[in-house]
């Protein structure tokens, strides 16, 4: 799941960035091609070569950008084996941010509002205790990836929508049902965010500590044990900032 989440992240991205040459390039077009091919082959059709080929090259790439669920990173990785950042001249992808709690609905739907947090045009990986997702925006529209969706990415303007949907995935992967009630909602689930980007200069974001401290103002201290699914995931993904604040 985190190597099909971040190809669809690198991919969104691409497609948005102007292109410069007739070679391929793994934009979202590609993407959405590949996942076709693959969903629509009855295992009986003999494939072309060209399909053949882009068949194992997507499967390749999902397995080395795949991460063991314990340790959510992504150092050291051969970016130039997307096609297309090259001739953009972007050799890596970097880790600009990152961030991780245990949070409610209404918690986690603070902490996207939150400003600068989620910034446009960034790579965006959600990680749960056993999934990951990922997250879009651009301008006004947020869009959202699950793996384990054949309906592919969901498109909304509505932070309410696409914070219900970040919520029910790590709310299932805690308890194996899906929320439907308000206290379900007003149960903590656990979240890490990791924010990617090409980008040489990284914009400026707000301190771990801020953004937790004002999400957390409410909360009675003898009330936090259930805090500890968000300093797992700090760990997990190298958020120190966050770590330490648990």
């Amino acid at each position: 799941c985190f190597g099909l989440s971040t190809i669809w992240a690198v991919s969104k991205w691409l497609q948005l960035q102007p292109k410069t040459s007739a070679e391929p390039r793994d934009d979202y077009d590609w993407f959405k091609a590949t996942i076709r091919l693959i969903n629509g082959w009855d295992e009986k059709r003999e494939l072309s070569f060209e399909e053949s080929t882009e068949f194992e090259r997507f499967y390749e790439l999902v397995k080395y950008f795949q991460l063991d669920q314990e340790q959510f990173k992504l150092e050291n990785k051969q970016w130039d084996l997307i096609r297309g950042l090259n001739e953009l001249n972007k050799t890596t992808i970097e880790k600009e941010y990152s961030i991780a709690g245990s949070f409610t609905l209404k918690q986690l739907k603070q902490l996207l509002d939150t400003k600068s947090v989620i910034q446009d045009n960034k790579l965006i990986i959600i990680v749960t205790t056993s999934h990951a997702v990922a997250l879009f925006k651009n301008k006004a529209d947020y869009f959202f990836y699950d793996p384990n969706n054949l309906a592919g990415e969901f498109q909304t303007s509505s932070i309410d929508k696409i914070t219900k949907m970040i919520f029910h995935e790590g709310f299932y992967t805690q308890n194996k049902n899906m929320p439907t009630t308000s206290e379900d909602y007003n149960t903590p689930a656990s979240f890490g965010f990791l924010m990617l980007s090409p980008d040489e200069k990284p914009p400026e974001y707000p301190s771990q500590k801020t953004v937790l401290d004002e999400i957390y103002s409410t909360i009675n201290p003898n009330e936090q044990y259930w805090m500890g699914g968000g300093l797992s995931l700090a760990a997990q993904i190298g958020c120190i900032e966050s770590l330490q604040y648990f």
